[in-house]
């Protein structure tokens, strides 16, 4: 259908734009009931991980003998973008990174038939699990602490995870529950006196502990047959009969062994208040609605919490909705004060009635959007809300556009119906033009990969919805209403009303347009003048006066410690220090004048594993670790970096430990600030390069949190065989799976029982596994024959690591830290160690270098902005030059970009804010917004110049003439953004560089619309003037060159005198 005809007819009908706007209310109301509500935008990580356990392997053994093997299957499968592999004690895992858009079905079932191909994996290993990567939003973290037995302890915590998990809680993580094993404990000598090993006793308890189908009787009645003899608790287990003697006697296993149930040896066990603790981290799937799931689950603490014993305690920490209430009620509060200055704007340049259907169009276009953003499968979360923010004022733009242009048509005497149509007609093609140059600008943002490309997704995706529903409202529903209200006000303007209107068109008319005649004739000066404006924010960037930092890094309530001591430390000594930290923690939040729990909401411990600070957790014995959350930043006067160096000084540290370290959790994304990651063959070198790394990071002003994730473990004591060991038979298998079973046990069976697995361990007494005792043990070769540990195998002891890791093929050691942006910048530390400290380094240990995470997450960012900035610029021009019919003209308009930008930088720089990530992001999408109003003023101009007013006249009477357009469009989105830019709460601070770039950006864009641009289409109109007359003379002098020489020349006129 014509657009013509489709918007004369809305516009004439009686209920057609009314029907059509209640349409766009319901579907807003069905699209906003079916939207979810989550913290962040869904990531996708494309990710497969194979795990494979040995028991009893070192994490040197198990690099070699596992994830190597395994690396070499899969690292060149179709789609892989990255593999990498992680070695600790009796696990490997690899992890299979995959390119963005792969198909992981496809990508599952090669991986297993790889996997499956691998025929070297060492005897002993079990069987290799592969599992998809699942991404999961958190929800909240309960602990369970008290003074209570483990058994009633483990108990409670059970009883709340299954009753959670019936109530749709799809993930929960239980941390510091063990597992429960049944250990069968022989002495030495017993083991000799039978003439048996401990593998051999725990094949026997594995043989007659089992139940075994036997088949089925038939006849006239079929009956099934079982053989039952598995036990399920020690006491059965103890009484099974190992043998008979000739006598009759029966020997069982409780008669040599000791046969108790309890749990895993060297599990991770949790701590609060000195006290042990449990720890359910809740999860739900990434479609599942974060507010409906908690009321779900804090109706069911409700009910639980009278049910717990008095000394039990149930305590929540880490709850997501709390945030993004928050957030949400922030950005709300901002919207609403944004749009109330919008309409204030509005009203003060428009008529009242236009301005209310103005408000009413641009509801329903928001309405509209909700719907479009539920078929595109969006969510209501932080990014998609200041999308919304920042849209509103684009939905004015498209309105404001065609209201202004009819009252100003009806002005000038026009029929309102007649002005509206002609005003809707004329700036169809121009709005259409600018919509698409703002699909343009934001489309390319789709084209970013990874996280970066997931966090950004909802602003491309919530534009185009808001365009889509902006372009319905602005030429199906308005029109009608604004005609309605042009014919109600003919005639009805208040006094302030015409007092203003005359002196906006005194200043209009007047000084405005001396302003712009002045810029035309002194174009070259005014450009000038823009470039060295756009010179001095090139400095202010390169001077370090505005820093960029890639992540924002807002305050966060989190704090980390993580502890390493001596290989062989007791856990008791561990939890000793945990205890200490945490009692200091509370010594601070006294000093600093808060009453106990006023400033600490939360702590929790855990022994054998760090916690998850900004390195993945490591695990150990000799390991520890502690979580604390502190109230929000916008509730107390101190910063988290002094709260955090008080408790480091506060913390008396027990002799043995290695290293303590203390960390602040910012509340961004990206990892630490600055990072490297070496790679070399040998993981020892690996080490004693990083230590050296990171002592040069340490002198360094505002560094601290440096670590690295090589950490060291136990010592290892390797073994060889001798050549009498192998005359023997002996081989290193036999001797490392004897020497595994009298270290670790040797499992004789794993069998369920009620919602957990249970392991029988035979293994020897604790003091049978001294040092010396395991010199002292005897080994059976092959043929049965016992020898002296000592005469078939050579011990020799050498420092161990606790963890290897591998990344594209090689091994991997990477060094972080911590930068405060208050007192250094991380660029200017990078590169100072880049290119001083770096190379020497590498050439002193033979180590490669490779971009640690957060380096290559933002060379990410850089590749996929610089890609898709060039897109949106080329997609503009192209639409430009469709639309002014030149190839020239559109640099003019677009020369209000760059320029633009440099206004954003002088903002951030005003507002004391670095540029992130986010502030490049916004100029992508800016670039876009900002030749709308240059479309339209450059409409103007070819209007009057086809109409036959010198170009130079046409030029400054266009940008006169949208003077009110221009400046309302403008002003709408910047008085928007306003509120939000001006936010002090810690979470808008993600929200504002990018506030920042489009208030200042618009802005300055404002100015570069009515000054500059007709100051540039004039310059451009000089170029092809002169480039006009050079090719003139050029032909001209192609001409004379080609004459020929002999030819007759014409003959001249007589010259007559004034006399003839």
């Amino acid at each position: 259908m014509n657009p013509n005809a489709l918007i004369r007819s809305f516009t004439r009908h009686k209920v057609a734009a009314n029907i059509l706007m209640l349409l766009m209310l319901l579907s807003g109301v069905w699209g906003m009931q079916r939207l979810e509500v989550q913290m962040e935008p869904d990531f996708d990580i494309p990710q497969i991980s194979v795990a494979v356990v040995w028991p009893g392997a070192s994490a040197d053994d198990v690099d070699r003998g596992i994830v190597e093997a395994l690396e070499r299957e899969v690292r060149y499968l179709d789609g892989v973008d990255d593999v990498v592999g992680r070695s600790r004690e009796g696990i490997g895992e690899l992890f299979i990174e995959y390119k963005s858009g792969t198909d992981m079905t496809r990508a599952m079932t090669e991986v297993e038939q790889a996997v499956a191909s691998v025929t070297t994996l060492p005897q002993g290993s079990e069987r290799p699990v592969i599992q998809q990567f699942l991404v999961y939003d958190d929800i909240m973290n309960l602990v369970l602490s008290g003074p209570l037995p483990e058994p009633a302890l483990r108990a409670w915590a059970k009883q709340i995870r299954d009753g959670l998990m019936a109530r749709g809680v799809d993930r929960i993580n239980v941390e510091g529950l063990r597992d429960t094993e049944i250990w069968v404990e022989i002495p030495a000598a017993e083991l000799d006196r039978l003439d048996a090993t401990l593998g051999d006793v725990a094949q026997r308890i594995g043989d007659i502990s089992s139940d075994v189908p036997s088949g089925s009787l038939t006849g006239g009645v079929e009956k099934q047959i079982r053989t039952l003899g598995r036990q399920e608790q020690a006491s059965g287990i103890a009484g099974l009969t190992l043998r008979g003697d000739a006598q009759g006697r029966l020997l069982t296993l409780g008669d040599i062994a000791t046969v108790r149930e309890t749990y895993e040896d060297g599990a991770v066990s949790g701590r609060r208040s000195g006290n042990p603790a449990i720890r359910l981290e809740l999860q739900k799937a990434k479609n599942g609605d974060l507010l409906a799931i908690t009321a779900v689950v804090d109706r069911y603490l409700e009910q639980i919490r009278p049910t717990l014993p008095p000394t039990l305690k149930l305590e929540i920490y880490d709850r997501e909705t709390d945030a993004l209430e928050q957030r949400i009620d922030m950005l709300v509060d901002n919207a609403v004060g944004g749009m109330i200055l919008v309409f204030a704007v509005l009203y003060i340049f428009l008529r009242p009635r236009v301005t209310w259907w103005i408000v009413v169009d641009v509801l329903m276009s928001l309405s509209v959007t909700f719907a479009i953003m539920m078929w595109l499968g969006q969510s209501i979360n932080m990014m998609s809300l200041f999308a919304l923010i920042m849209m509103v004022g684009i939905i004015c733009d498209d309105s404001i556009v065609v209201a202004e242009h009819a009252q100003t048509l009806q002005e000038r005497g026009w029929d309102p119906t007649r002005a509206v149509e002609t005003a809707a007609r004329r700036m169809f093609w121009p709005i259409v033009a600018a919509s698409v140059t703002t699909v343009a600008a934001f489309a390319p943002m789709l084209m970013m990969q990874g996280p970066n490309g997931d966090y950004v997704e909802p602003l491309p995706m919530v534009a185009i919805a808001v365009i889509l529903a902006s372009l319905v409202g602005c030429f199906l529903t308005l029109p009608s209403h604004i005609r309605h209200a042009l014919e109600h006000d003919k005639g009805h303007s208040s006094r302030a009303r015409l007092w203003f209107d005359r002196s906006f068109l005194r200043f209009r008319d007047g000084r405005f347009k001396r302003i712009v005649q002045w810029s035309v004739d002194n174009r070259y000066a005014t450009v000038a003048a823009a470039v060295t404006a756009m010179c001095l924010a090139i400095g202010l960037q390169a001077g370090g006066r505005v820093n960029f930092a890639f992540s924002p890094q807002p305050e966060g309530q989190s704090l980390t410690l993580n502890l390493l001591f001596s290989p062989g430390t007791p856990r008791e000594v561990v939890a000793q220090q945990l205890d200490e930290a945490e009692a200091a923690l509370y010594r601070v939040e006294a000093k600093l004048g808060y009453e106990r729990g006023a400033l600490v909401s939360m702590t929790f411990g855990q022994v054998g594993a760090t916690v998850n600070g900004r390195v993945v957790p490591q695990v150990g014995d000799y390991m520890g670790g502690m979580e604390a959350e502190v109230i929000s930043a916008d509730l107390r006067d101190d910063r988290l970096t002094d709260i955090m160096k008080m408790w480091e000084a506060e913390t008396r540290l027990l002799p043995g430990i290695d290293e303590a370290v203390f960390e602040e959790d910012s509340a961004g994304f990206g990892g630490s600030n600055i990072g490297w990651r070496l790679q070399h063959d040998d993981p020892y070198v690996l080490k004693q390069a990083s230590l050296e790394l990171r002592e040069v990071l340490r002198g360094f002003a505002g560094v601290s949190g440096i670590r690295d994730n090589l950490p060291a473990g136990k010592p290892e004591l390797v073994a060889a065989v001798t050549p009498r060991g192998e005359a023997l038979g002996f081989t290193t298998e036999i001797v490392g799976r004897q020497l595994r079973d009298a270290l670790d046990g040797a499992i004789a069976k794993r069998f369920p029982r009620g919602d957990e697995e249970v392991t029988v361990r035979v293994r020897l007494p604790a003091a049978d596994q001294s040092e010396q005792a395991l010199r002292n043990l005897r080994l059976r070769s092959p043929t049965g024959e016992e020898v002296p540990l000592g005469d078939v195998v050579t011990l020799k002891e050498r420092p161990g690591l606790a963890r290897i890791l591998r990344s594209k093929g090689l091994r991997t050691v990477s060094v972080f830290a911590d930068v405060d942006i208050h007192k250094s910048n991380p660029g200017e530390i990078r590169d100072a160690i880049e290119k001083e400290h770096l190379p020497r380094i590498m050439e002193k240990y033979g180590v490669a270098r490779n971009m640690g995470d957060g380096a290559e997450q933002e060379a990410e960012f850089w590749a996929d902005f610089y890609a898709g900035i060039l897109v949106a610029l080329v997609g503009i021009y192209l639409v430009l030059a469709w639309i002014m019919g030149s190839f020239t003209r559109p640099a003019a308009v677009m020369a209000v970009i760059p320029f633009s930008v440099a206004g954003a930088v002088y903002g951030h720089w005003i507002m004391g804010a670095d540029m992130t990530m986010f502030s490049y992001i916004s100029i992508m999408g800016m670039a876009g917004i900002l030749v709308n109003d240059s479309i339209q003023v450059v409409t103007s101009i070819d209007e009057r110049h086809a109409a036959g007013e010198p170009l130079h006249l046409a030029v400054v009477d266009g940008a006169v003439e949208r003077l009110r357009q221009v400046a309302l469009t403008s002003l709408t989105t910047i008085f928007g953004l306003l509120p939000l830019m001006l936010e002090t709460q810690l979470q808008a601070q993600f929200m504002i560089p990018m506030a920042i770039t489009f208030v200042f950006g618009i802005g300055t864009a404002t100015l570069l619309v009515l000054l500059l641009m007709p100051a540039m289409l004039m310059v451009v109109e000089d170029a092809k003037s002169g480039a006009g007359r050079v090719w003139r003379g050029l032909k001209r002098g192609g001409r004379w060159l080609a004459r020929d020489p002999d030819a007759p020349r014409p003959a001249r006129p007589p010259v007559r005198t004034p006399a003839e």
